[in-house]
């Protein structure tokens, strides 16, 4: 049979609070040997007005309608078409003003290194 005060004894030695032998801590310099910190990522490249329109016409469409669909609004035609126009008007715009060819700066060779 357990005593009240084995089983005092048996918890304050699982007691991790009272562990201080067991740190973690290292001594200053190992912990920042090795790690790897990463440059600053490069600036953002800055759009024109165009692309910007055709961005917000391509989820402001689709984001119109289903707003109208969850408050329960009463779409009429034209304003159905305008939103429907305008997701793929700005799909189209999009896809038209994307490059097609290698970047400028990819030189003579394009294909694989082996």
């Amino acid at each position: 049979m357990i005593k009240q005060s084995d089983e005092e004894d048996l918890l304050r030695e699982d007691d991790p609070a009272d562990d201080t032998e067991s740190s973690t801590e290292q001594p200053d310099g190992e912990d920042e040997e090795g790690h790897y910190v990463p440059p600053p990522p490069p600036p953002l490249p800055k759009t024109d007005a165009t692309t910007k329109i055709a961005w917000l016409a391509l989820f402001g469409g689709p984001a119109y309608l289903l707003l109208s669909a969850a408050l329960n609004w009463n779409l009429q035609g034209w304003m159905l078409f305008t939103a429907v126009a305008a997701f793929i008007g700005g799909f189209v715009a999009l896809v038209v003003r994307m490059g097609d060819g290698p970047p400028n700066d990819s030189g003579w060779d394009d294909g694989a290194v082996i």
